[in-house]
């Protein structure tokens, strides 16, 4: 890992400690940036301090290194304020860290603090938003009702018109979250005049999962869920993206009533 030193992030130069990227919408906004690569060649922007955060945050986790990533990011981030949707995503990475050293309290009201607020008022936080609530739901300690339903008349609009299908898919888990099915399946029926047959064809299966979820039948969502895994890079995302759907089906499979089903989610596998 090419690690950049406490004392160097310390150099980075940054006016005020404010930042707010330029990128006031979808995340798409981030192809203008400069970019570096992560373990699975996806392109991460790299641009000025957070873009170099950013590339810090993705190095540690796809290196194991999560207790470093956490303590160079987690020391910028308590110096510096900012807006937008690099900054939501850098917060993202930080609550993902906290999640994987079994801070779920400290991941929650990072998200409450720093991403529901701009979720709830903005198109900044599409992706980051809902990834990180089934994060938070996969890790939760114990029952809790995450506010899902904030979400929805965003993830309603979006993807009505969007063409991104790494932001549709998200604007899907939004739904599967929220437990809205019927909205799944409008965009289930929606795409059957559609002719982007790689991208569609994973998003179908992905949402076939998603309306599983929806529905509780996590042993039919697992399927799902796996026949998709290898192919999820095609609608785009990073390693540590689309670790969630790994994570996802195993939240599926310890859902399973042991009567059988999970016997048969490794027989279709």
């Amino acid at each position: 890992m090419n690690s950049i030193t406490l004392p160097l992030l310390n150099e980075l130069a940054s006016n005020d400690g404010r930042y707010q990227d330029s990128a006031h919408g979808k995340p798409s906004a981030h192809a203008a940036h400069g970019h570096s690569r992560d373990r699975s060649g996806f392109a991460v922007f790299s641009d000025g301090d957070m873009g170099t955060l950013h590339v810090i945050a993705h190095e540690a986790f796809d290196n194991g290194e999560i207790a470093h990533g956490h303590q160079v990011l987690g020391r910028w981030l308590a110096s510096h304020s900012g807006s937008g949707s690099d900054w939501v995503h850098l917060q993202f990475h930080m609550a993902v860290f906290e999640l994987a050293l079994g801070d779920w309290h400290a991941a929650h009201a990072r998200y409450q603090s720093e991403i529901r607020p701009i979720a709830e008022t903005s198109q900044a936080a599409l992706t980051d938003a809902p990834s990180l609530l089934w994060r938070l739901e996969i890790a939760a300690p114990t029952f809790v009702t995450l506010p899902w339903q904030s979400l929805r008349a965003t993830a309603a609009a979006v993807i009505e018109q969007e063409t991104d299908p790494f932001i549709g898919l998200h604007q899907l888990l939004v739904f599967a979250g929220a437990g809205d099915g019927p909205a799944i399946a409008r965009w289930q029926r929606e795409q059957r005049t559609r002719t982007d047959a790689i991208h569609d064809g994973v998003l179908r299966q992905v949402a076939d999962a998603l309306a599983s979820i929806a529905r509780r039948d996590y042993a039919a969502a697992a399927r799902s869920l796996r026949k998709a895994a290898p192919k999820l890079p095609l609608i785009g995302g990073s390693f540590a993206q689309n670790d969630l759907y790994r994570q996802l089906e195993q939240w599926c499979l310890q859902r399973v009533p042991a009567t059988g089903a999970l016997h048969a989610v490794s027989l279709a596998a």
